[in-house]
């Protein structure tokens, strides 16, 4: 079963250092997380940097890409 949560905090305008920032904030880091917003390119080069900063496993899927979870 999923969990839906509304984050009142998350801006859409933040910048990559600020994302990392509020995604350190987590309680418990995700087993995976998925970048499913933005341009492949952006989100891409965004998975790099929060594998190297916060050593979390980040997905970039493509639109036909299926997972299970």
């Amino acid at each position: 079963n999923a969990e839906v949560v509304q984050i009142e905090e998350y801006s859409v305008h933040a910048d990559s250092d600020e994302l990392v920032a509020w995604l350190k904030s987590a309680e418990t880091p995700p087993t995976t997380t998925y970048l499913v917003h933005g341009e492949e390119a952006s989100a891409e080069k965004f998975a790099e940097k929060v594998e190297r900063e916060l050593h979390w496993n980040t997905v970039v899927p493509t639109s036909d890409t299926a997972f299970n979870i």
